[in-house]
């Protein structure tokens, strides 16, 4: 859509904003909203610490497994949705909702549990200001598991799956929010948001792929080479986060140079 700019006097120009972004936003005379400048435009949006609107979706589950109804809950959440009304008289659908709230979804609880319905709402979720953090937090988790495993692999003893296991879902509740801020803070601008959600997902990825390697090594035999692999992976990680942070191409080139390194071995 195009705004006609209008001129206030001598040093000012006003233009008119969409009524419906207005509604959307639950905004009025007097609201206040952040400017973002980006290259040649100018981005308009709602405060990140402002309150946002409670936004809900529903939905019948049907006869839908787990693996569907995680995907339903994780995708719309990501989208921003603040309150889930499920419809369900099934016990064991009801079970599986209850054990994705507590394994996936950052601050949100069943507040309603009904013959046919379950609701699941934001009642506790972390402010967007905590994006970093628990960013940083993400790259702890994954080095955490990279040395539990590594320690046990070079003392000859088993890894628990338990510590791994918590790990996973602990991951799994930081990242689905960090995605879910990207979409609606759009955190890095328009421009970056989409490598941020999609390097938050990669995140998610590796430590899944460190649970899977510990399930599958807990009951088969591993020698001195596969110990060595670990540990490189784990120094890798290391560059990876390190790169991240300093923005720094040429370890983003020693990256993808040990890369193709570690997959021939």
């Amino acid at each position: 859509m195009r705004r006609k700019i209008i001129k206030q006097g001598n040093n000012s120009y006003t233009m008119t904003l969409p009524i419906s972004w207005i509604k959307e936003n639950s905004l009025e005379g007097g609201s206040e909203i952040d400017l973002l400048e980006e290259e040649n435009k100018l981005i308009l949006a709602r405060p990140r610490d402002a309150k946002h609107p409670e936004s809900s979706i529903s939905f019948d589950l049907n006869g839908y497994n787990e693996r569907t109804i995680l995907n339903i809950i994780n995708q719309n959440y990501r989208k921003g949705y603040d309150k889930f009304i499920l419809k369900t008289d099934n016990k064991d659908q009801k079970l599986t909702i209850k054990k994705i709230i507590k394994e996936s979804i950052l601050g949100f609880e069943v507040t309603e549990n009904n013959k046919d319905h379950i609701i699941i709402q934001n009642i506790a979720e972390p402010s967007p200001d905590k994006f970093d953090v628990i960013l940083r937090k993400t790259f702890f988790i994954i080095k955490d598991d990279g040395e539990e495993l590594i320690n046990k692999l070079k003392n000859n003893k088993k890894p628990n799956l338990t510590q791994f296991q918590e790990n996973k879902d602990l991951m799994d509740n930081y990242t689905n929010f960090l995605r879910r801020i990207t979409i609606n803070a759009k955190i890095g601008g328009s421009r970056k948001s989409y490598l941020n959600y999609y390097f938050i997902s990669e995140l998610s990825h590796i430590q899944h792929a460190y649970f899977y390697l510990v399930k599958s090594i807990i009951n088969n035999k591993t020698d001195a080479g596969f110990t060595n692999l670990v540990n490189e992976t784990n120094k890798h990680f290391d560059l990876l986060e390190t790169a991240y942070y300093k923005k720094d191409i040429n370890l983003a080139h020693e990256i993808s140079s040990n890369k193709t390194k570690l997959q021939k071995e």
